[in-house]
């Protein structure tokens, strides 16, 4: 079986159905072993797997049997799941409240691009965890995104120019 690395559009969809289904919940945990992330929800777990260098996000029954990652996130509140810029990345806006009642707020980015990754910044985008090395702490977090294209903005027009589709597949 060729797996298939998702779309441009594919993200966009995926975005607006996790949103829709999504939002409100809390995160109780996030779990990972090698290539294989499990986020517990209040309603459900969702499972960020790397398959032969292609992430995908599935609905799970169970998280993996690994790590915790991100404790400052448990409890946290998903305002709103969206893309992020016109790119393969899905963002999750968290609300977290600590012992004080004192608020603070993150943004949970997933890529999916080759090989994946998971980042969590705060809302300057300011790298606070990063899954991959590559990224560093401290660092200001710059996806890649093709340039001068923007998929909103050719849903909102209803029409797809040849150039368009080009950025789509690449």
């Amino acid at each position: 079986m060729k797996l298939q690395r998702l779309t441009t559009l594919d993200i966009y969809i995926l975005a607006n159905e996790l949103n829709n289904k999504l939002a409100e919940n809390y995160i109780n945990n996030i779990v990972y072993e090698t290539n294989n992330f499990g986020i517990v929800l209040s309603t459900k777990i969702l499972r960020y797997q790397i398959l032969s260098g292609v992430p995908y996000l599935l609905e799970n029954d169970k998280p993996p049997a690994g790590r915790n990652w991100l404790p400052n996130i448990r409890n946290g509140r998903i305002k709103r799941i969206g893309q992020r810029h016109s790119d393969r990345l899905i963002m999750f806006e968290i609300t977290v409240f600590d012992e004080l009642g004192k608020k603070t707020d993150y943004r949970l980015n997933f890529e999916f691009y080759k090989n994946g990754n998971i980042i969590l910044t705060d809302t300057d985008d300011v790298i606070l965890a990063s899954f991959r090395r590559s990224l560093r702490k401290g660092e200001r977090y710059q996806p890649t995104r093709p340039p001068g294209f923007d998929i909103i903005n050719c849903l909102g027009n209803h029409t797809l120019t040849d150039s368009d589709v080009d950025h789509i597949r690449s």
